[in-house]
């Protein structure tokens, strides 16, 4: 309960749940909230209102559909790659529906900079290892400034495809883009992107994602997501700080 008179909400972080235990945790918990208190979800460039805002603060994406399809892949878990998915899909990482949640109550997704969580899977470094000669170099692979562009617009075709009226960036409204900060984990155990190890790369990655989203306006894959190329500086302004700012003034 939110109640002024007896402080703030204390917000529950998703990111170590299970895909079961967030399931049981939206089923239990969220969606009877907002049932229960009419309270507004986002939705066509509107902001939520009145809703428990869910919070994954240092997660990447999985590029699978459901909490349901990731609880029935559980034993397909392993640390080869998924054919056809670039993403690292372990229920670790977010689901479509996640990032539904996130986005339509208001909360907020840090993105994780470990390379494995963003994707580079333990055993296609370790291929290149012992056979360098048949398979390339992680970085050859997406470890690089290019595996965090895709896994931010990943989870944007997410909520694209859900038709919510919340991909597309407006300066003066809500959408996905509002949701994204870093969530770095530098603080623990981790294997970082290797051009941006530290927080002393912060500077190179701001640089580096900047161009990485002009090219992909360019190449016409921003096409749903933003309007002009003016806004990319903009969007870079709320990842790297606007966004997580509002969202604590906000709730602590």
């Amino acid at each position: 309960v939110d109640d002024p008179e007896q402080g703030r909400r204390i917000l529950i972080d998703t990111k170590h749940m299970s895909a079961s235990s967030r399931l049981e945790f939206y089923d239990s918990i969220i969606r009877p909230y907002i049932e229960d208190t009419k309270a507004i979800t986002a939705r066509d460039g509107q902001p939520a209102s009145g809703c428990i805002p869910v919070i994954a603060s240092h997660s990447a994406y999985s590029g699978v559909d459901s909490l349901e399809t990731m609880i029935e892949g559980y034993f397909e878990e392993n640390d080869f790659p998924k054919e056809g998915n670039p993403f690292n899909y372990w229920n670790i990482n977010l689901s479509d529906e996640d990032v539904e949640m996130i986005v339509t109550t208001g909360g907020m997704i840090g993105l994780n900079l470990d390379q494995r969580v963003l994707g580079i899977m333990f055993k296609m470094q370790l291929q290149h290892l012992l056979l360098p000669a048949l398979f390339k170099h992680p970085k050859e692979r997406g470890n690089n400034i290019h595996i965090i562009l895709n896994n931010l617009l990943g989870m944007a075709e997410a909520i694209r495809k859900k038709n919510l009226g919340l991909h597309r960036f407006d300066p003066q409204g809500y959408s996905v883009w509002n949701c994204f900060s870093l969530g770095t984990d530098f603080d623990g155990g981790i294997d970082p992107v290797d051009e941006y190890a530290s927080v002393a790369k912060m500077e190179a990655l701001h640089r580096d994602l900047k161009v990485a989203f002009e090219e992909a306006w360019e190449a016409g894959k921003l096409t749903d997501f933003v309007e002009k190329p003016e806004h990319i500086d903009l969007i870079l302004d709320l990842f790297f700080y606007e966004n997580a700012y509002r969202f604590l003034k906000q709730h602590f």
